[in-house]
């Protein structure tokens, strides 16, 4: 255990005992009976911090903030989810901060999202990059890249840096995707379909976006031209499209021109009779 004296920004003096700690369930469960007025426990991003313990990609980072009198003030998701996890954890624990002052300024701050790590690292277009990042982690974890937080899959922002990392092919197709810079569909969108269609076939994925921005391809059974289409009537509609149901247009266009087939028509059903699975990218 280290001791640290340092001074707050009003210049009062403070004294610090940091350590790193191994932190068992048993532990969790004593630490969390001494709480200190913490707010109400977020059960999604327990979720998040329990499968990145599981899977051994929890970090030491976020530390375990404990009062004077030895009660925690910041740390309760963490320690719910080692509980949860049913797994020891390492923290950095910081024990000795006055408990009215620290807890009125904890999380005062915005969290730092996925967009301003890519924004750090100087990453062109991070809005961009992170949807593209966030679809692409949702597609290798097997849920459809459009879907919410809500739907069951948070994403961590250190998380997607690695995965980002583990996948330069990202960054590849933001800069090589062409024709994905139209209002016809979200850009993150196009430039997601661009990276997947090209591991089948790259010059075709080229022409296809092509395709889909000059309209170069013309007939009532052409897929680009039917696709085009809808994807134009959808910006004066009153009723958008969804962004999945966009995405699977696109999925089923791509098939289709992949596989030299005309179609009588553009459509992906979710409900009636003829409901539909979501597409597979052929």
């Amino acid at each position: 255990m280290a001791k640290v004296t340092g001074y707050d920004t009003d210049k009062t003096e403070i004294h610090l005992d940091v350590s790193i700690k191994t932190i068992t369930p048993q532990v969790a469960k004593q630490m969390l009976k001494n709480g200190h007025r913490n707010r109400h426990l977020s059960r999604s991003r327990t979720q998040l911090y329990t499968d990145a313990m599981r899977i051994g990609n929890w970090i030491v980072a976020q530390p375990l903030l404990f009062c004077e009198d030895n009660r925690l003030i910041d740390g309760q998701t963490r320690l719910n989810s080692v509980i949860t996890a049913n797994k020891p954890a390492s923290f950095l624990v910081i024990r000795g901060f006055n408990a009215e002052r620290t807890f009125a300024r904890l999380d005062a701050n915005a969290p730092r999202t996925l967009q301003h790590w890519l924004e750090y690292r100087r990453e062109p277009n991070p809005a961009v990059l992170a949807t593209v990042i966030a679809m692409a982690m949702r597609d290798d974890r097997g849920t459809f890249p459009t879907s919410s937080p809500a739907g069951g899959f948070r994403i961590a922002p250190l998380d997607a840096m690695e995965f980002f990392d583990a996948n330069p092919r990202i960054r590849d197709a933001m800069v090589d995707a062409p024709a994905t810079i139209t209002p016809l569909a979200p850009r993150s969108m196009l430039v997601f379909c661009f990276l997947k269609f090209r591991e089948l076939d790259d010059t075709l994925a080229k022409a296809f976006f092509v395709d889909l921005l000059t309209g170069s391809n013309e007939g009532h059974s052409d897929p680009m031209f039917l696709l085009r289409e809808r994807l134009k009537s959808d910006l004066h509609a009153r009723k958008k499209m969804s962004r999945t149901e966009k995405l699977a247009l696109l999925i089923i266009a791509w098939n289709a021109v992949r596989e030299d087939k005309t179609v009588s028509n553009l459509r992906w059903r979710t409900t009636g009779p003829g409901a539909q699975k979501f597409p597979e990218i052929q």
